[in-house]
């Protein structure tokens, strides 16, 4: 079990892309009024990076590249409390954090594995000397919290205005197998035989709050990069995989009408028609 939960927990603390976005030919709204609740994360350029500097981690979400991102909770992989940013998105209020334990027992673990299992249906139904059934102990080791897909790498979040469709792009390992902390993992053979030889896709997870309700952003099939994220050491997997996630929303909700103020020139303007009327109606 140990050596499962060892995998599943570096199975996501992805670092960067590297796609530059192209302009869509759609209507697409970019988040505005971004406002962080603590430093605890860390901004990256193409070439560089840095912590906790607002202005560098608002030109990473809002420019036209996939490639710069913000990783959420970044001084650590044990997510206690969830954190990240509120910002406006197309006329809707929007939250994006880290996930925590509650949030995997809350309900993200039997949703998350179920779209893992439809994703890899062999590793699920597969059995390991020394673990049993493989799909067994991953949804315990998700159930338990003990990822470390709970501190996401965000790396661009936006709304598609013609059909309403929100899209956020998750930036990690092309092949999660490949990430430096499993080089010495005895079960990555076992379950790169089990795929074929085929990457093993696991993107990190954002909690995104959309008007107030709850999603969890993450997927399970990346486009390669080409790029390796600014602070990796020794390893050219961290930042090679990009993961979109999309959810169909809808419309803005409709903002309340605000009662106009007239000008002050239209308030001169009104009291001397009413004292023109007042004068009149004493001659009168």
């Amino acid at each position: 079990m140990k050596t499962i939960q060892k995998l599943l927990i570096g199975t996501s603390a992805a670092l960067s892309a590297s796609l530059i976005a192209t302009a869509p030919a759609f209507a697409v709204s970019l988040m505005t009024n971004i406002q962080f609740g603590t430093d605890d994360y860390r901004a990256y350029s193409i070439d560089s990076y840095s912590d906790g500097n607002i202005a560098d981690a608002i030109s990473a979400l809002t420019d036209t590249s996939a490639l710069t991102n913000v990783e959420l909770g970044v001084s650590s992989e044990d997510q206690v409390g969830n954190i990240g940013f509120t910002a406006d998105l197309a006329g809707h209020a929007v939250k994006v954090e880290t996930v925590t334990a509650a949030d995997w027992a809350g309900g993200l673990a039997q949703q998350w594995f179920a779209d893992f299992s439809a994703a890899y249906p062999s590793l699920v139904a597969a059995s390991i000397p020394g673990v049993g059934n493989l799909g067994n102990a991953i949804l315990a080791v998700v159930s338990s919290g003990a990822t470390r897909s709970g501190d996401p790498n965000v790396g661009s979040f936006f709304k598609n205005e013609d059909n309403n469709i929100f899209t956020m792009h998750l930036v990690g390992h092309l092949d999660v197998l490949n990430a430096p902390w499993l080089a010495n993992n005895p079960m990555v053979p076992m379950i790169s035989a089990l795929l074929g030889g085929e990457e093993l896709q696991i993107s990190e997870v954002a909690k995104v709050t959309i008007d107030g309700e709850v999603h969890y952003a993450y997927g399970f099939a990346a486009t390669e990069t080409g790029w390796v994220a600014p602070d990796a050491v020794g390893e050219t997997s961290s930042g090679s995989g990009l993961y979109a996630w999309n959810f169909q929303g809808g419309p803005a909700p409709v903002q309340p009408p605000t009662e106009s103020v007239p000008e002050p020139s239209l308030m001169l303007g009104l009291a001397a028609v009413g004292g023109l009327l007042a004068a009149a109606k004493r001659k009168a």
